[in-house]
């Protein structure tokens, strides 16, 4: 939403929308004038904070006009974003007619009756894979047989968005409802993005259905069997508006908070909301849900007992979309082509749409780990601290790639033909990116042979890297040893193998002298002369194996310290 008023000299900093429905947002207007709006849950109320710490509290209905632009920036975010949060089922859009009337988005003006229980049919039966897709957005897209919704998924696989009418509110009195008497009604249109893991239950058929077309576009096909079943109904009812039942409360903030029976942890101080400007502190990233910046969207998904948290990141709505889980991220770019895959340490200096990658990808490593880390009071680290537990151990580079162990016994290795391969702190699990995208998880005992060198080689490096000083200079003894000890014996080989030769010659020689001795004879037979054959070196035999054998006994000799030192130890 936008208002149409000219608020150019208002600038967003930061706006983040906590797991309870809570959305805080951060402007800038003018040069150093910062102000900050704290919307409620329900969304009809809201509180303007200053720099000063001083605050007023109003109703989104009533906004005044220096407010408006404030409260629909705050509202477009808990509208779009509903669905990542906690407890999503109750948070349903806010739409009221005399907030909403101010934005670009028109109202639709219905006869009575005709919003108050909308819902959505699907196709189904056979359909045109192609016909899914839309060439002007490069999405795949699904309308509604009866027009009340549509829902689009972003051809990389990561995100989907629903348009849906919603009945708006009409009047400021508290209390109208969605059944009441008024000849007539107004519909908006409510956009909602969500990631795949927090698909609503009433578009987790056409999500499915478009996940289907792109898998059939990718193997060729050109139509598709669309069938509803179980959890997946071709017809649904659309979610309502929360504006219907709406009370005016304000329980964000500490000062009322607990008075209104909330818990003393989730109460947000004016500290807090102040440091969303500039910096959150932990306690609070550790509940954010999804996080707008410039013109970048953060989605935090949470950690199932199956999944591991990840954070999606939208750049430019949709012109790229990143995907960061484990460490690992995954840049897909406006068409859903991979464009690249890469770790912390191999961010590529590349730019999207006016933003740094490598500073995206650091913004999302931090809401990772403050998810994975829970609440804390601390304020958080600088963006290159990646906390106890990712910290970088041992790092080495060699012709095999870059090794990296971390605090937490994990090892990583970025291989030279893009292979990223993580192996778990027991040793036991491992997981691989591959260079053309995919990706695969396995035991270390399990694992098919074209990736045991892979492992074999982060097996050794993190032997070597959470070993003692101590047992890696007794290692490295004994590879000195195993070394030298596989030298004499080449060694030996050697010398055999010229004895062998010297024998084969020999005997060569012998059977040439004897055929030489037959045709002598019959010669001498005709000129009476004699040809003697030189003798075979038995002397320069018996000295070569006399110095194998003393260089056998020195070995031996000088392996005793060391034979000894293995006992002991």
């Amino acid at each position: 939403m936008t208002s149409n008023q000219n608020d150019n000299e208002l600038r967003l900093l930061r706006g983040v929308l906590l797991a309870d429905g809570t959305a805080i947002c951060c402007f800038r207007r003018g040069a150093h004038e910062t102000l900050s709006v704290v919307l409620e849950r329900s969304g009809h109320a809201y509180t303007l904070v200053r720099p000063d710490g001083a605050h007023t509290r109003h109703l989104a209905p009533t906004a005044r006009s220096s407010h408006r632009p404030l409260v629909l920036a705050a509202l477009e975010l808990r509208n779009r974003c509903a669905w990542q949060c906690r407890g999503a089922n109750e948070l349903l859009p806010y739409v009221h007619r005399a907030i909403w009337q101010h934005t670009d988005l028109p109202l639709r003006r219905v006869a009575a009756g005709s919003g108050r229980t909308l819902r959505a049919r699907w196709p189904t039966g056979r359909l045109s894979a192609a016909k899914l897709f839309d060439p002007a957005t490069r999405c795949f897209e699904v309308r509604s047989i009866d027009g009340n919704a549509r829902v689009s998924l972003h051809p990389s696989g990561r995100l989907a968005e629903a348009a849906y009418a919603v009945q708006a509110k009409n009047s400021v009195d508290a209390s109208e409802a969605a059944s009441s008497d008024s000849p007539h009604e107004y519909l908006a249109t409510v956009r909602q993005t969500f990631t795949l893991r927090c698909v609503p239950p009433c578009f987790a058929y056409p999500v499915a259905l478009l996940q289907h077309a792109r898998d059939a576009l990718e193997a060729n096909e050109t139509e598709l069997e669309a069938s509803a079943g179980g959890a997946l109904a071709y017809s649904q009812q659309l979610p309502g508006n929360s504006a219907f039942s709406a009370r005016p409360t304000f329980t964000a903030l500490s000062a009322t908070h607990a008075r209104d029976g909330g818990s003393p942890a989730d109460a947000l101080t004016l500290e807090e909301v102040l440091r969303v400007a500039s910096r959150p502190t932990r306690k609070l990233y550790a509940r954010v849900a999804a996080e707008a910046m410039a013109d970048a969207t953060f989605f935090v998904c949470q950690g199932g007992e199956r999944d591991h948290p990840s954070v999606v990141i939208e750049v430019a709505r949709g012109a790229a979309v990143i995907e960061c889980t484990n460490g690992f991220f995954r840049w897909f770019d406006g068409s859903g082509e991979l464009q690249q895959q890469f770790t912390t340490e191999t961010i590529p200096p590349s730019t999207i749409s006016q933003t740094s990658l490598a500073a995206l990808c650091s913004h999302a490593m931090e809401l990772l780990l403050c998810a994975q880390s829970g609440p804390s009071g601390a304020a958080l680290p600088p963006p290159e601290v990646t906390g106890d537990a990712s910290a970088v151990v041992e790092a080495a580079e060699t012709a095999h790639g870059r090794f990296r162990a971390f605090a937490d016994g994990r090892v990583r290795v970025v291989f030279p033909d893009r292979t990223i391969l993580q192996v778990d702190s027991e040793r036991e699990r491992c997981d691989f990116f591959f260079a053309d995208g995919s990706a695969g998880s396995s035991t270390v005992a399990s694992a098919p042979p074209q990736q045991l060198p892979y492992i074999r080689r982060a097996l050794e490096f993190a032997d070597w890297a959470f070993a003692s000083p101590r047992e890696r200079m007794r290692r490295h003894e004994r590879r000195q040893l195993r070394e030298a000890v596989a030298a004499q014996e080449l060694h030996r080989i050697g010398v055999r193998f010229g004895m062998n030769r010297h024998e084969h010659a020999a005997g060569a020689d012998a059977a040439a002298a004897t055929s030489a001795e037959s045709s002598s004879s019959t010669s001498d037979a005709n000129d009476g002369t004699h040809y003697l054959t030189p003798p075979l070196s038995v002397r320069q035999l018996q000295e070569t194996t006399q110095r194998h054998i003393a260089s056998v006994n020195s070995l031996l000799r000088a392996s005793e310290p060391f034979a000894a030192d293995g006992a002991g130890a």
